[in-house]
């Protein structure tokens, strides 16, 4: 599996409305996206934290994000802390993701990557990114995420620019806002298809739209 490549086969991913038909058409948009290239950065101790500063200024990013936040750095970098000790940079597919990942690798280098205090992990090929977005009085994305998961998804407590870490039809997953009516959730590889038809049937009621890219 490329990290510019699909991982849902292409006839669960066959474009049409399907479910409940609503008022003036499907609020809710499903599909899969690309995830790119996914690297794990994490540590221990004050040598992890005292050199992540510079890192991650090499790579573009001005200051590490809060815990359950996204930063932004060059080539459309995504920075997400996990914990203090542990962070996923994710890099858009093809092109831009290469030249970030030799990025990552420059910038180590460049402040002395001590393998007891920092070390990186490759999940390129570990996560597909189920994609839900659409805006709809009752019947939108955060009306069907509502019904997959225990997080208030109301803009005001979970805002565009975050994450959350949850737990999807007993699997683990991570949820991000990408925008008011867009969300990501990258679940684990080997759950995709599972997780995806859950989706699908959870979304029935309301109605929904698998289009032909996201």
């Amino acid at each position: 599996m490329g990290e510019g490549m699909l991982v849902l086969p292409a006839d669960v991913l066959k474009p049409g409305r399907y479910g409940a038909r609503m008022p003036g058409g499907s609020a809710v948009r499903l599909g899969e996206r690309p995830l790119g290239e996914l690297m794990q950065l994490s540590g221990r101790g004050n040598g992890f934290s005292n050199r992540l500063g510079s890192v991650l200024s090499g790579l573009g990013v001005d200051s590490a994000p809060d815990f359950g936040e996204v930063a932004v750095g060059d080539n459309g970098l995504e920075v997400l802390r996990l914990a203090p000790d542990r962070l996923w940079l994710r890099s858009p597919p093809r092109e831009a993701g290469v030249r970030q990942a030799k990025a990552l690798d420059l910038a180590l280098a460049a402040n002395g990557l001590d393998l007891e205090v920092m070390w990186k992990l490759d999940l390129s090929q570990s996560r597909a990114v189920i994609v839900i977005e659409g805006a709809g009085e009752g019947c939108g994305a955060e009306d069907l995420l509502a019904r997959l998961i225990s997080l208030d998804c109301d803009a005001s407590m979970f805002e565009p620019g975050s994450f959350e870490e949850t737990v999807l039809h007993d699997v683990s997953v991570l949820v991000q806002r990408k925008g008011l009516a867009e969300f990501e959730i990258l679940v684990p590889v080997t759950w995709a298809q599972s997780l995806w038809s859950y989706v699908r049937e959870a979304a029935l009621p309301l109605g929904y739209e698998i289009s032909s890219s996201n």
